[in-house]
């Protein structure tokens, strides 16, 4: 369906409505159908006319699924865009913990982890490492609302962590470290935010232990 301007003004408007900016969507039409795109995040919005009423489709993200409605008015079109718009607007502004957090791993890749010996932890590291990892447990604890069952759990697997710290060189202790942290996220001990950002402090304080260039966080909440 071709679009006249007032129909294109009121897809505008809805957009904006919808807090989502219409100069980041594609508007496009042609006999069958007019389409807004939202490129950045991959959702749509379709809709035509058989003349008197509407049918159309909707999408959000990365999601393998899309809403259909038919058969509504012009008026309810408008309102499932402005929702349609709200709903990309919190899926652009939430962010994806697990890419987050799997970036953190970038320090494994790091040319000059790579290349170092898989040497074991001098003393003084040892401490660095249970002193850094009781420091951020203790600031998750404060700055998050966890049962005491959560922090049981975190409790147990940084005491792991930091036992393995004894025995183990510093590429294989890294490993299990991260395996710990992905427990807690895989089995649903520990919500997936609070889990990326344990392991982020926990990665500027230790990072320079594993060739990157950082101090010890000093953490308050």
């Amino acid at each position: 369906m071709r679009l006249n301007k007032y129909e294109r003004n009121a897809v505008y408007e809805a957009l904006v409505a919808g807090r989502l900016e219409p100069s980041e969507c594609d508007l496009d039409s042609d006999a069958k159908e007019a389409r807004v795109n939202h490129v950045a995040s991959a959702s749509k919005f379709a809709f035509g006319s058989t003349g008197i009423t509407y049918s159309g489709s909707e999408h959000v993200g990365d999601s393998s699924r899309s809403a259909r409605f038919t058969d509504v008015s012009w008026g309810i079109v408008l309102v499932r865009l402005r929702r349609w718009a709200e709903e990309v607007v919190h899926y652009v502004d939430t962010p994806d913990l697990w890419s987050s957090l799997l970036r953190g791993y970038g320090v494994l890749a790091n040319s000059r982890y790579a290349m170092s010996t898989n040497t074991v932890f001098a003393a003084d590291e040892q401490a660095l490492i249970a002193e850094t990892l009781r420091e951020v447990k203790d600031y998750v604890k404060q700055a998050y609302s966890l049962t005491s069952g959560q922090f049981s759990k975190i409790d147990e697997k940084i005491d792991e962590a930091i036992s393995a710290a004894d025995r183990m060189g510093r590429k294989d202790w890294l490993l299990l470290f991260a395996g710990v942290v992905l427990t807690l996220i895989v089995t649903d001990l520990v919500p997936p935010h609070v889990v990326q950002q344990f392991f982020m402090l926990t990665l500027q304080g230790l990072g320079h232990l594993f060739g990157h260039d950082q101090a010890a966080p000093r953490l308050k909440p």
